[in-house]
């Protein structure tokens, strides 16, 4: 894994289950010096219809901040006949679910989610 390991939480501004989250990702930081980043969803507009109804949601040294890539989810998800995306939650892009744990989780989860990454 890169030297500068962060675990990204995205969360949003009033999302009880996010403070919830935090106190489960806690003793997984410091059992995998990881740095905990917080990252609005609000910032993203790929972001929000994916993770609107999943956060907490986080993923491990991601390149899920990088714009570019998120653009090209965009391509990914479903739209409806005027080109815009659809008021539904849209699945998760497989390549995408594969980086992330969304919501229920509990610490144990959390451990042996980052000790099955690859990356790790």
């Amino acid at each position: 894994m890169s030297e500068n390991k962060q675990l990204i939480l995205f969360t949003t501004v009033g999302c009880t289950l996010c403070n919830k989250a935090k106190i489960e990702l806690w003793p997984v930081l410091s059992e995998f010096g990881l740095t905990l980043v917080e990252y609005d969803i609000i910032d993203s507009e790929v972001l929000i219809p994916l993770l609107a109804t999943r956060i907490p949601a986080i993923t491990l040294n991601s390149n899920l901040l990088d714009a570019h890539y998120l653009d090209g989810l965009v391509d990914s998800l479903p739209v409806n006949q005027s080109s815009e995306l659809t008021p539904e939650t849209p699945e998760i892009p497989p390549q995408l679910a594969e980086q992330m744990m969304c919501w229920p989780f509990v610490t144990a989860d959390v451990s042996a989610w980052i000790k099955s990454l690859k990356s790790l």
